[in-house]
């Protein structure tokens, strides 16, 4: 199963790397490397049969969404790299959490002026609820999985 960075710049667009990818995107660009957030409060990352993901958003809309198999702090700080990008200095906020990644989730996504839900099996939802944001063209996106 790949890992995956899902994220919208303020200028409505919208990228998907691939863990190779995105160190190509990094060089490219250029990445301040922050400090780990929240990485005292993330547990450790455990392999046997869960993903982690990560849900970034910025006042002032800016979105990223990141899952695979990877402690969520990285996931975390992924995001936040690549927001930091597009909206230097934004105040973000990011939650955290793990889903069974060959059994059943079902993942929420709140923006603004939209929300939805999906189930199913591994990554399927958390792909799709993505997809549901990006073609909603909506800002302030928040995803959960249950």
């Amino acid at each position: 199963m790949p890992e995956n960075m899902l994220f919208r710049n303020p200028f409505q667009r919208f990228i998907k790397t691939s863990v190779f990818a995105w160190a190509m995107f990094a060089a490219g660009f250029g990445s301040s490397y922050l400090a780990a957030a929240d990485s005292a409060d993330v547990p450790s990352y455990s392999p046997d049969q869960s993903g982690a993901y990560c849900s970034t958003v910025t006042t002032i809309g800016v979105w990223a969404f990141s899952f695979g198999f990877a402690d969520p702090s990285y996931h975390c700080q992924r995001n936040r790299n690549a927001i930091q990008q597009f909206a230097p200095g934004s105040a973000m906020n990011s939650s955290w959490g793990y889903y069974n990644a060959y059994g059943f989730n079902r993942v929420s996504v709140q923006c603004a002026g939209v929300r939805n839900e999906f189930t199913g099996q591994g990554d399927w939802p958390l792909q799709s609820a993505f997809e549901y944001a990006q073609f909603s063209n909506a800002q302030s996106c928040r995803f959960t999985v249950y």
